[in-house]
């Protein structure tokens, strides 16, 4: 989904109205879309306390309401002769189920604990500083820790820097409409917005058309719905494609498990493994498995003749995870990313990436997918001579910097973090990642993401795509996480990621 500025979203609305689609009727689906989100994400909440503003973000709550059938308390900053014509249109006095109090009322301590907060005080359009009251008001709100769901954008957010003035709801959703903000992802966004949903209100294209969007995309549900390979009544495992995983040595064994049980739950037809032979970790029954011997100092050894069986196997080949450091891996990964091996795709991670950087290696194989966190990044930036990114708390520099580095090495490369950046080889089509939360932040979790991504490479879908698909699907495989995720594995990660495809 493209993304917009705020002064063209606010343009976009005047063409809207323009070429006879009212305010009223973007409302409208706004409102439903909130509705649906909240019957859907929000069932274990019984009522809502919905603070409200004067302006078109109070409007999408009142036609929200229309489409709810629980109880919804209304905090008003303004009596509704003062509210945006838009919103009294909306306005949800006559509905049995709703309950208007002035906002001076809501006082966060006392909010019952099956409530949830709808946050939709101030838009896109808000100047600071907030009125006093209202300022105390999220002050408050805040330190309660109450659910809070945003409409549109978290009340006080900038939403085309993330800079707040003085102060701004943290959301644990935020529910936004025709594109997703440039402000989620600098500075304080990623903190205030929490999980976002972006809404698409049906726009026509030739409107769209008028305006350009900014250099990069978001991808959303709809993208990966778009972009799921069918599956023909004549498929068989190979159709599905073939993995090889290597990795897993010394004390790292777990990890290239984790690569094989996400690539065969994501819908790959065949994995094999190669590890080392001392690696006791269990693998799915499906998996295969190659052994390679160790030397006498405990190092894993490069003997061809136990990889001649998955020479040409292989569609795409996972290596790093559990990989070391050591020279009997650096010889592994010399012979994997030369024209030998003979798979079409490589999926290079962890420390295999470190390798890539100290040896300065320039792989033979063109199709390649680096998976870097920020510091193995810095490493290969440094190794391959390109600029460091001095302002990474800023999503432009962050861009710029991913763009730099995969058209220097020439790979589709995932950049790991809070928004997760993926870049095409030549450096021409950006794409951030909206799903996740900080429970991704877990040992192994990495490694289920790169048997993601493999598999969707081996079902047959092109590298950019396949990268893009499998982090948002890491990402929602938290946030869709049927129970309390502080204590969540990268095993669990794994088993639940195919529910949601």
């Amino acid at each position: 989904m493209n993304v917009y500025t705020v002064d063209d979203l606010r343009a976009i609305d005047s063409e809207c109205v323009r070429a006879g689609i009212s305010i009223q009727h973007l409302m409208g689906n706004a409102g439903r879309a909130l509705a649906r989100v909240i019957q859907h994400e929000f069932l274990q909440f019984k009522r809502l306390a919905i603070l409200c503003g004067k302006g078109n973000n109070a409007g999408d709550a009142f036609a929200m309401a229309h489409h709810l059938s629980i109880p919804c308390d209304f905090y008003l900053s303004h009596p509704k002769n003062q509210c945006s014509e838009a919103a009294q249109f909306y306005f949800p006095d006559p509905l049995p189920h709703c309950t208007i109090y002035p906002l001076s009322d809501f006082i966060p301590d006392k909010v019952p604990p099956d409530t949830l907060i709808v946050d939709a005080l101030v838009g896109t359009g808000f100047k600071p500083p907030f009125p006093d009251g209202m300022q105390v008001l999220i002050h408050a709100l805040n330190a309660a820790r109450l659910p809070v769901l945003s409409v549109d954008i978290p009340s006080g957010l900038n939403a085309d820097t993330g800079v707040i003035s003085s102060v701004a709801v943290r959301a644990e959703m935020t529910v936004t409409f025709a594109s997703a903000k440039p402000g989620f992802w600098s500075l304080n966004g990623i903190e205030c917005c929490g999980k976002i949903r972006v809404i698409d209100l049906n726009v026509p294209n030739d409107i769209l058309e008028k305006f350009s969007p900014l250099e990069y995309t978001v991808f959303t549900q709809s993208d990966f719905k778009s972009q799921l390979p069918e599956i023909s009544r004549h498929s068989y495992k190979n159709t599905f494609g073939r993995v090889i995983a290597v990795g897993g040595f010394g004390p790292y064994g777990g990890a290239i498990g984790l690569v094989s049980e996400a690539v065969m739950r994501n819908g790959a037809g065949m994995c094999a493994v190669v590890t080392s032979e001392n690696n006791s970790a269990r693998f799915l029954n499906a998996v295969i498995r190659h052994t390679l011997p160790l030397q006498k100092n405990g190092d894993v050894q490069f003997e061809i003749n136990s990889l001649l069986p998955l020479k040409d196997w292989g569609d795409v080949t996972v290596i790093g995870p559990g990989f070391t450091t050591t020279a009997g891996a650096a010889n592994l990964l010399r012979y994997f990313l030369s024209d030998a091996f003979g798979s079409k795709c490589f999926v290079v991670d962890a420390d295999a990436l470190n390798l890539v950087a100290t040896l300065k290696l320039k792989p033979e194989v063109t199709n390649l997918i680096y998976t870097p966190h920020w510091g193995e990044a810095e490493r290969l930036a440094r190794a391959f001579g390109v600029p460091l990114c001095e302002t990474p708390e800023l999503m432009p520099a962050r861009i710029a910097f991913a763009k730099n580095l995969a058209q220097k090495l020439n790979v589709t490369l995932l950049l790991k973090g809070p928004r997760t950046i993926v870049v095409s080889s030549d450096g021409q089509r950006v794409s951030l990642n909206l799903s996740g939360t900080p429970a991704l932040a877990t040992a192994g979790s990495g490694d289920v993401l790169s048997g993601m991504i493999a598999a969707w490479v081996a079902r047959g879908v092109p590298s950019f795509e396949a990268t893009c698909m499998a982090a948002f699907l890491h990402g929602m495989s938290v946030e869709k996480y049927p129970t309390d995720t502080r204590g969540l594995t990268a095993d669990d990660i794994v088993k639940v990621s195919p529910i949601f495809i």
